[in-house]
């Protein structure tokens, strides 16, 4: 949860920009975690499935 604080922390850097590059930023991190935590290589092999198992 450390690291999610950190790239949330990113996001918040768009908020001295404006609101709209706030929510934008926010948006596009909040993908890239949900990418990163949920359609992993690394998860794929925690859970046991073949490389590309997900996808497709």
């Amino acid at each position: 949860s450390g690291l999610r604080a950190v790239f949330f922390s990113i996001g918040y850097l768009g908020s001295f920009v404006g609101p709209t590059v706030f929510v934008l930023s926010t948006l596009v991190l909040l993908a890239v975690l949900v990418r990163r935590q949920f359609f992993s290589a690394a998860r794929q092999a925690v859970l046991g499935q073949p490389p590309g198992a997900g996808k497709g």
